[in-house]
Formats: C-alpha cells, structure tokens, sequence
C-alpha cells in the first residue's frame, strides 16, 4: 500500500510539473518603430490664389516716364519635389504658372501736326507668370518653413487705343528673377497648406506699336496661399 501510494505521488507531481511546462508562452521580440515625425520627401501638386501689387514703369518715345502701381489677384497651379535629409534639411525644386489680373492705364495727347492734337490711351497687362525655383527648407514635423528663389518669366501686353477707338497692340515675353520665403504645413499626410510672400523682378522689356515706343519695367510683390497634394 505504501508503495502505491508513493508511486501515485510521483505520477500526479510529474504530471503537474509538466503541465507547468506547457503553460509558460515564450512570445517573439516585436521590433519597437519610433515616430520620428512627418516626411517631406515626395513630389506635389496644387492649386494657390492670392494678392498681387504690380508696379509698372513707362518710357514713352524716350520723353514720357511714368510709374505706376496696381492691385489684382492670382490664382494658378504649382508643383513639385522635395528631398528631407537625416538632419531635416530638405531641398526641392518648385514650379508654377499663374493666371494675373494687374494692368495700368494711361492717357496720352500728342502733337501731330502744328494744327492737330492726337488723344490716346494705353494699356499694360501682366496676363501670366510662371517661375522655377529651388527652395531650401527645414523639416519641424508638421511644418516645414523655407526660402526659396530662381527665374521667373511673364508675358506683359502693351495696347493703345484712340478717340475712334482704333486699336492695336504687342506682346512680349520678360524674364527676371524672384525670390520669397514662407511655409509649408501639412493637414494630412498626402495634404499639405501653403503661406508665401515673393518679390519678382521680370526686368525691361521695348514694346513697338504702330509709331510709338514703350520701355516697359515690371515688379510684383505676391502673398499666395495654396492647397497641394502629395505623392
């Protein structure tokens, strides 16, 4: 009997312990991601509108010199790419063609003859713009502030009219510089917002028009704000 009752003591110990052994879990190391904030590298595409200050100046047949401002709004698409570096300074490239709605009139009496006084009027037209730039920025997570600044072209429209309302007119294509700065914030992860200053300069340019002459000199100073997606 004691023999039996020793060896049924054996067998529910053993049987204990190696049920112990069966329900100790041995779970796999699961390798921990930090957040390291939100990624700027990746292309983008958007529309921007915003508030343009135009200040043309004029040298009619080398005698005339006017100077004058107008107020309009833009609006257009942009686009381009960035590349964020492990120290969170991103390098890009920035493009965008916009739609301008700043002109300047002025009316003009010339002297034909010892008899004849001619009355006209003439027109500038900033009708669009397109810049390429690269912009340097720097990476605080959801915001991403920035300088930015490269070449900028426009076509400027020059247009006269008379008392009878004969008119006539030339285009031209003028090509400066810009440079601005702003920010970039991002609402989503593929959805980013965009405030920006920029001063453009598009340089001199000659307009001939029946038997007059205009040099005509153009810079803007733009607020734009935009809405892009990322991809």
């Amino acid at each position: 009997m004691k023999k039996l009752l020793v060896a049924a003591t054996i067998l529910v110990s053993t049987s204990y312990a190696a049920h112990a052994a069966d329900v100790i879990m041995h779970h796999e190391m699961v390798p921990v991601v930090m957040n390291t904030g939100h990624s700027w590298t990746g292309g983008y595409l958007g529309f921007e509108t915003g508030y343009q200050n135009a200040r043309f100046k004029e040298h009619f047949n080398g005698v005339h010199h006017l100077s004058q401002k107008s107020d309009g709004l833009l609006g257009g698409i942009y686009g381009g790419y960035n590349f964020e570096f492990r120290n969170r300074m991103i390098l890009g490239v920035d493009a965008n063609l916009t739609y301008n709605s700043a002109r300047q009139n002025n009316a003009y009496s010339m002297l034909v003859n010892t008899n004849t006084t001619s009355n006209f009027n003439h027109e500038s037209k900033l009708e669009w713009s397109a810049a390429l730039r690269a912009r340097l920025g720097f990476a605080m997570d959801r915001w991403m502030p920035y300088i930015a600044g490269g070449v900028a072209t426009a076509q400027i429209k020059n247009s006269i009219y008379d008392a009878n309302y004969n008119y006539q007119s030339d285009r031209n294509n003028m090509t400066g510089w810009t440079a601005g700065a702003g920010v970039d914030y991002a609402l989503a992860s593929n959805t980013t917002l965009r405030l920006e200053y920029r001063h453009t300069d598009y340089g001199r340019k000659t307009f001939a028009i029946d038997n007059f002459t205009y040099k005509t000199k153009v810079k803007t100073d733009e607020f734009r704000i935009g809405v892009a997606y990322r991809f």
